[in-house]
């Protein structure tokens, strides 16, 4: 069995010793010569239901950092919240429970993991505000090539709960698909 630190917690896992069956030697050379991987099963099904469900509480009680984006008159909704591992108990099970851990330290060839931050994004469909494309470093305060970003696309099964951010909602609108980003920072081994 395995230990990651992330943040101030050190993190035993059951998933580490087989995480390294996600994480091929060539799959880390893609990932240091482009900067992005597809990584394919690393979660269970379990592990993202338990994101799923931890989204949907999430959308009931947002955090401080939460944040609309798209405009009142808009019909759909587009909604962001920040840093809630510390306070919504299924983010903290698949971070410190899931192969996540390993295979960012597998990615960075990295001796530490840290989470840097969770970030939740949730559109509507016909939402009319634009995603513009945009690029992050500019005003990320990090610094250096250890650093991994998960992408977990979640797809809702319900409809969006109604959440204190209250948008107009039209009952026969798709479930709103739903994207847990997780940041990891690492340690040269």
């Amino acid at each position: 069995m395995k230990v990651a630190r992330i943040g101030t917690r050190l993190v035993r896992s059951r998933h580490f010793a087989s995480a390294s069956s996600h994480i091929k030697a060539d799959i880390v050379q893609q990932y240091a010569a482009d900067g992005a991987v597809l990584l394919r099963g690393v979660l269970s099904r379990e592990e993202v239901s338990t994101l799923r469900e931890a989204i949907d509480w999430n959308l009931l009680h947002p955090g401080p950092l939460a944040g609309v984006a798209s405009h009142d008159a808009d019909p759909g909704l587009f909604l962001e919240d920040f840093c809630n591992w510390d306070r919504v108990v299924g983010y903290q099970d698949v971070i410190f429970n899931s192969a996540l851990g390993e295979v960012a330290a597998a990615l960075m060839n990295s001796k530490t993991v840290r989470l840097y931050h969770d970030h939740v994004l949730v559109k509507e469909a016909w939402t009319q505000q634009a995603t513009p494309w945009h690029q992050d470093q500019p005003y990320y305060n990090i610094v250096g090539r250890q650093n991994v970003s998960f992408w977990i696309p979640v797809d809702r099964g319900a409809q969006l709960p109604r959440s204190p951010m209250p948008r107009a909602n039209s009952s026969t609108a798709p479930s709103p698909p739903a994207w847990l980003h997780l940041q990891y920072h690492g340690n040269r081994r």
